[in-house]
């Protein structure tokens, strides 16, 4: 397993498609997919990734005072951080909100979203929906860039997405199957992304593309619970302590050993949220010796005790 796989393995996305469009002409709406709408169907604190699927017809989708990006059929737009942005067909000064094109649920029980306009006019038909991150802030959500757009996405290698993609060009198409290939198309825009990275970039992103650093994260993603030595973890990479302190600091802006305190405090956040596991448990499955220790570690990451901060973010789901 590449070290992406297994960071995106550890966002644990949970799917949902909220509302199904089918529109004509020239229109303009304010999107982004409020709180509240997403309630029924992710019951986590985690951040939000909305997407728009186009099934036919092309879109637009842009945030303020910056370019638009171009969409169309069996393309995905991605918004890592489900920021306030636009779509249309035909781009506005005064766009209008997207509730007011809300007719009422369809067949799935998802909102439905139209604008008649006239037979000559070209069709658009979309779907809008989200993938819910279980847990806290995730490195890869915060350096990703604010929109994607995966065009042909039936150009992917997987055999799986390949067959499934076809499905979405059907007339009738089930929601679970279009959330659960969004969270394929988020994974291959993400590592298209980092492939087309310039040389030079810094940034958790560029540490996956630097063999030293992304061996290093491997490691440290996949056994953060041992006791892991700035000595050891550079005999592994096959570097000296020295390079691969350095090359940490350049495109991550800390040391090995500060990322991976970090990494174990935001497991154990994920297993506090969860609720399953007693304090106690979670501070021996991330690595520590005694609880009092992890209590004091957690504290020091997120502002309280464990117990009292998984109180806090429990209260506010």
């Amino acid at each position: 397993m590449d070290v992406l796989t297994d960071v995106l393995a550890s966002l644990r996305l949970t799917g949902g498609v909220v509302l199904e469009g089918a529109a004509r002409g020239a229109w303009c709406v304010n999107a982004q997919i409020p709180p509240k709408v997403i309630e029924p169907f992710f019951s986590g604190k985690g951040q939000v990734i909305a997407y728009h699927y186009v099934k036919r017809g092309r879109v637009f989708a842009q945030m303020t005072d910056e370019e638009p990006v171009e969409a169309g059929p069996g393309s995905v737009i991605i918004l890592p951080r489900n920021v306030q942005h636009r779509v249309f067909t035909k781009a506005v000064d005064d766009p209008v909100e997207v509730h007011e094109f809300i007719v009422g649920l369809t067949e799935h029980g998802l909102a439905k979203f139209e604008i008649p306009g006239q037979e000559a006019d070209e069709k658009c038909d979309f779907y809008c929906g989200f993938l819910g991150v279980a847990g806290v802030d995730h490195p890869l959500l915060d350096t990703l860039p604010p929109i994607m757009v995966v065009n042909d996405a039936g150009t992917a290698k997987d055999a799986w997405l390949q067959s499934n993609l076809q499905f979405l060009t059907a007339d009738v198409q089930d929601p679970a199957i279009v959330a659960r290939i969004a969270e394929l198309l988020f994974a291959q825009a993400t590592r298209a992304y980092i492939s087309e990275m310039p040389s030079g970039s810094t940034g958790w992103l560029a540490g996956l593309k630097d063999p030293v650093v992304a061996r290093a994260l491997g490691i440290i993603h996949s056994r953060f619970a041992e006791e892991l030595e700035l000595c050891d973890l550079a005999r592994e990479v096959g570097v000296s302590r020295t390079v691969l302190g350095r090359r940490f600091a350049d495109l991550l802006g800390e040391s090995p050993m500060r990322y991976c305190l970090r990494w174990r405090m935001r497991v154990a956040a994920n297993m506090l949220l969860e609720g399953r596991e007693r304090t106690a448990n979670i501070a021996y499955a991330v690595g520590f010796s005694s609880e009092a220790a992890f209590v004091r570690a957690f504290k020091r990451e997120y502002g309280h005790p464990p117990a009292t901060w998984r109180r806090g973010n429990a209260a506010s789901n």
